[in-house]
């Protein structure tokens, strides 16, 4: 990743850093619980933006890597990477909400 890339995803996640600080003061202040959930839903969408960015950044890098060295080899690695992204990220993007409740509830 070049450098300007490190930085907006640094910032993205010292946002969701901020907000999940933020949310352990609120617990510790007894906040309600729509004040809570709002600050989580932030943290949930800075971190989503940051891992959105890393993989499209990947992918980029992952073309030019083809186009650089076009040879079977090189070209059968990258691909079967990005296939293996794409499919990290749609594990990474469904979280089981029924799960997760069920979970509580035990």
């Amino acid at each position: 990743m070049r450098p300007e890339e490190h930085t907006e995803i640094v910032r993205r996640l010292r946002s969701a850093e901020g907000h999940l600080h933020a949310i352990t003061g609120m617990v510790k202040d007894g906040k309600t619980c729509e004040q809570i959930l709002h600050q989580l839903h932030a943290v949930q969408a800075a971190i989503q933006s940051a891992s959105c960015l890393i993989l499209i950044q990947q992918v980029e890098h992952c073309l030019d890597v083809l186009q650089q060295n076009p040879s079977p080899d090189n070209s059968s690695i990258e691909i079967k990477r990005l296939v293996d992204l794409y499919k990290y990220s749609l594990i990474f993007s469904s979280i089981d909400v029924h799960r997760e409740i069920e979970e509580v509830k035990t």
